[in-house]
């Protein structure tokens, strides 16, 4: 989760960032606590769903989200889309 959600992180792809939440992660990453830990990736969870940081669907499915403008969009393969032929009209 810290990877996912924090400040910073090469790997947040939100781009999201938020003082309470990284004090969250810090805080869950570094106690031996498990009641402590559980709190703060509760409290994380709690704070993601609100913000609507991340969609959890469950599976590996990848979604494109464009302007109907958007031609020439192949499906997507792996997360992957290669976009060197779509054009907006």
């Amino acid at each position: 989760m810290y990877a996912n959600f924090h400040t910073g992180s090469p790997v947040a792809l939100a781009n999201y960032s938020d003082p309470e939440l990284d004090r969250l992660l810090e805080h869950a990453r570094s106690t031996a606590e498990l009641e402590t830990s559980t709190e703060d990736y509760c409290a994380i969870s709690r704070l993601i769903n609100k913000e609507a940081i991340w969609f959890w669907s469950f599976q590996n499915t990848y979604y494109a989200i464009s302007t109907s403008r958007l031609k020439g969009l192949p499906k997507l393969h792996s997360g992957v889309i290669d976009v060197s032929n779509a054009w907006l009209e």
